[in-house]
C-alpha cells in the first residue's frame, strides 16, 4: 500500500501473558507506558526471520520467565486495493542465549590405530594456528542472479574455526554482468546460527567479468569469532554468479529483506539451484588453553558414559587400559575456557588391540576368482607350516559364497599318512555366516610342534568356499570324499587356493633356536627375548628366500613414536637373523625404563612389537 500511515495496509505482533487482559506489542513486551508500540506496513520477499525484518530486532522475553504466554498477529486493511497477494506466519523460536549457548568447536578428523594392549589416538589440535580455504563451487559458472530493482545481496556461508582473520576473499565476475562496482560484504553469524542483518565489515571493490577477483583484506584486520558469510551486493547491472551444477546448494544464501537460503529461494521462484562463486580464506589462531576429554567404549556397547581421561592439552592419546581381542570405539571432546564442553568429534570404531605376537597364515591373496561346493559330508583342509614352537592358534578364518547356513570348522594335526590330515584336535559348529570371511574363535588349540590343518566338514546348507585362482597356487588346500575318502591335492582336481586362514600366537616361545632357510617361508620379526629385559635383549626375526637382496631396516621407538635407534639397515640374506639391544640410544646413552616398539621393514612389509625395559 502506498499510501500514508495510517491509511495503509499493516499488520500487528503481540503477547498476552495468561491471566492477562489486555496483549502487549512485541515492540513493548514490558507494556511500558512510555514504550514504542510499534505494528508494520511493509513485508519482506518471500520468506525471511521477523527478528532482522524489522528493526525491533530479538524479543527479550526474560521479564516473563515462567509465564505462559500466547502470540497473535493482526492484519488491517484499508480501503484500496491491494498491491500483494497475503501475508504468512510460520514458526516461532524461542531460545535463550544465555541459558542454551551453542557448543564450542568439536575436535575434527579423529583417528586410531591399534597395536600390542593399546590404542592410539590422535585429532587435528584446536590449540595450533593454520591457514583455512574455503571452496563450495566446481569452478564453472553457468548462469547468474541479479534483482531488477533495488539491491540484495548474496553471500556464502563459512563454516570457520574460531576465532578467524579472514586473509582473502575470492568473487568471480558474472558473465551477465553490465556494471563493475560494488560492495564486498562480511556478516558475522550469531547464537543459533542467525546471521547478522547488518554486515561487520564493508568495502567498495570493482569487478571484472570472467575472472576471479580477489580481495585481499589482510591490512583490514577483518576478524570473525566464528561461522561467517561473505558476498557481494547484487542490483539489476551486478549478478552474483552461480555454480547450477553443485547441489543441492548448502552454502550459498540471499538477503532480500531477510537472510534465506537461496535453495529455497529458487525452489519457492523456479529459478536454478546452485552455489555462488565467492570463495575466502582465513588464518585461524587456534583456541586458548583448550584442553581435550577423551571417552571410549565397547562396540557392542551402545553409549559413551564418562571420559577415561579429562585435561589433555595434546592432541594425542595411547590408551593402555584396553584388553586384546576386544573391539573399541572412541569419540574426543574439547574444553574451552569459559566456554565449557563440546559436542562430540567423529567416532572411530573397530579398533581391535592384539598381541604383537599374532599372525596370520595365509596363502590367498583376500580375492575370489571362483566358489567351490565342497558338498554335503566331504571335507577341506589347508596345511599350514610354522617356523617355531610352541604357537597357540587363535582364530579360523574361512571365506564363503553367501551368508547363511552353517559350518563343522576344524584343526587336523600331521600325523596321518604321508603327513595329510589326522588326529583331529579342534571342531566346532558354526552357523549364521556371512558372505565374505568367517571368523572362529579356536582359543585353546596349541601346535607343539610339526605341520597342522585347518578346513572344516561340509553341512546340509554350507555356502561355496572361495577359490583364488590367481598364480602362483601355494597348492596346500586338499579335498576329501566323506569320512573314509582319500585325501586329494586341490591343483589335481583343478582348483587353486582354498580360502581358509588361521592366526596363531607366538607369545608362548621363549627362545628361538636356529632354523634351517629352506624352512622359512615367511618374513617374521619374533617376541624379544627375555622381555621385560635389563640391561639388553635379543631380537630374531626370519627373511625368506624370495626376499633375498631386499633390504631390512629393524629400529626401535618410543611410546611418543620418536626413533631411538637403528638397529638393522641393510640387505640380508634368508634365514634367520638375531641382533642385540643394549637399551642405549643413537647417541650412546642408556634410555630410559619403560615401553619400547621395535619395527622392521623390508620393501612393504612392516611388522611392529612391544618390549619393556626395566630398571
Amino acid at each position: 500500500d502506498n499510501g500514508t500511515f495510517p491509511d495503509v495496509d499493516y499488520f500487528g505482533a503481540y503477547v498476552q501473558v495468561k491471566g492477562e487482559n489486555f496483549w502487549r506489542y512485541v515492540s513493548n513486551i514490558t507494556h511500558d507506558p512510555s514504550g514504542t508500540n510499534y505494528v508494520y506496513s511493509s513485508a519482506p520477499q518471500l520468506w525471511a526471520l521477523f527478528s532482522q525484518s524489522y528493526s525491533v530486532g530479538l524479543v527479550d522475553l526474560v521479564t516473563l520467565m515462567g509465564d505462559s504466554i500466547r502470540v497473535k498477529f493482526t492484519f488491517f486493511s484499508d480501503e484500496d486495493a491491494p498491491m500483494g497477494t497475503a501475508l504468512q506466519v510460520d514458526n516461532a523460536v524461542v531460545w535463550s542465549p544465555d541459558l542454551n549457548p551453542p557448543p564450542p568447536p568439536a575436535p575434527t578428523n579423529l583417528a586410531g590405530t591399534a597395536g600390542d594392549g593399546y590404542v592410539d589416538l590422535t585429532w587435528d589440535d584446536l590449540n595450533t594456528s593454520g591457514h583455512q580455504q574455503f571452496i563450495y563451487d566446481d569452478g564453472t559458472f553457468e548462469n547468474g542472479i541479479h534483482v531488477t530493482s533495488g539491491t540484495a545481496d548474496a553471500g556464502v556461508y563459512f563454516n570457520s574455526l574460531s576465532p578467524s582473520t579472514i586473509d582473502t576473499i575470492w568473487v568471480w565476475g558474472s558473465q551477465y554482468n553490465t556494471g563493475t562496482s560494488t560492495t564486498l560484504k562480511v556478516w558475522e553469524v550469531g547464537t543459533g546460527g542467525i546471521i547478522n542483518p547488518t554486515p561487520t565489515y564493508t568495502k567498495t571493490v570493482t569487478l571484472v567479468n570472467n575472472i576471479w577477483n580477489a580481495y585481499d583484506v589482510t591490512a583490514d584486520n577483518w576478524t570473525v569469532t566464528g561461522d561467517f558469510v561473505a558476498g557481494i551486493e547484487i542490483s539489476n547491472p551486478i549478478s552474483v554468479a552461480l555454480d547450477e551444477t553443485t547441489i543441492p546448494s548448502a552454502h550459498s544464501w540471499v538477503n532480500l529483506g531477510g537472510w534465506q537460503t537461496w535453495q529455497a529461494v529458487a525452489a519457492a521462484n523456479g529459478l536454478p539451484d546452485g552455489e555462488w562463486g565467492v570463495r575466502a580464506a582465513v588464518t585461524y589462531s587456534g583456541g586458548t588453553s583448550v584442553t581435550y576429554n577423551v571417552y571410549r567404549r565397547l562396540q557392542a556397547t551402545p553409549n559413551y558414559t564418562t571420559p577415561i581421561v579429562t585435561g589433555l592439552s595434546n592432541a594425542f592419546y595411547h590408551d593402555d587400559g584396553v584388553t586384546n581381542g576386544e573391539t573399541y570405539c572412541y569419540v574426543v571432546t574439547a574444553v574451552w575456557p569459559g566456554q565449557g564442553e563440546s559436542d562430540y568429534s567423529n567416532e572411530v570404531c573397530g579398533l581391535t588391540p592384539q598381541s604383537s605376537a599374532i599372525h596370520e597364515l595365509a596363502y590367498d591373496d583376500g580375492t575370489a576368482e571362483s566358489f567351490y561346493g565342497i558338498g554335503f559330508g566331504n571335507y577341506v583342509a589347508v596345511k599350514f607350516t610354522l617356523n617355531h614352537w610352541p604357537q597357540d592358534v587363535v582364530k579360523l578364518k574361512v571365506y564363503f559364497a553367501t551368508g547363511g547356513g552353517s559350518v563343522q570348522v576344524k584343526v587336523w594335526d600331521d600325523n596321518g599318512s604321508g603327513g595329510l590330515p589326522g588326529t583331529e584336535i579342534f571342531s566346532k559348529n558354526v552357523s549364521n555366516l556371512v558372505q565374505g570371511w568367517n571368523e572362529t574363535d579356536a582359543t585353546g588349540v596349541t601346535i607343539s610342534d610339526g605341520d597342522f590343518y585347518v578346513g572344516y566338514r561340509s553341512l546340509s546348507n554350507t555356502p561355496d568356499l572361495g577359490i583364488d585362482d590367481t598364480p602362483p597356487i601355494a597348492g596346500m588346500s586338499y579335498l576329501r570324499i566323506g569320512a573314509a575318502g582319500t585325501w586329494e591335492n586341490f591343483p589335481t582336481l583343478g582348483l587353486g587356493d582354498a580360502m581358509i586362514r588361521c592366526l596363531v600366537d607366538s607369545s608362548g616361545v621363549l627362545g628361538v633356536g636356529t632354523i634351517d632357510p629352506a624352512m622359512i617361508t615367511e618374513f617374521e620379526l619374533l617376541p624379544n627375548y627375555p622381555n621385560p629385559f635389563n640391561p639388553s635383549t635379543s631380537i630374531s626375526f626370519l627373511v625368506p628366500a624370495n626376499m633375498t637382496g631386499e633390504k631390512v631396516n629393524l629400529s626401535v621407538f618410543d611410546l611418543l613414536g620418536r626413533k631411538v635407534v637403528t638397529l638393522v639397515d641393510g640387505v640380508l640374506s634368508a634365514g634367520q637373523h638375531q641382533v642385540q639391544w643394549d637399551g642405549r640410544d643413537t647417541a650412546g646413552n642408556v634410555v630410559t625404563s619403560g615401553i619400547y616398539f621395535y619395527t622392521i621393514k623390508a620393501g612393504t612389509r612392516v611388522q611392529t612389537r612391544k618390549m619393556m625395559l626395566m630398571k
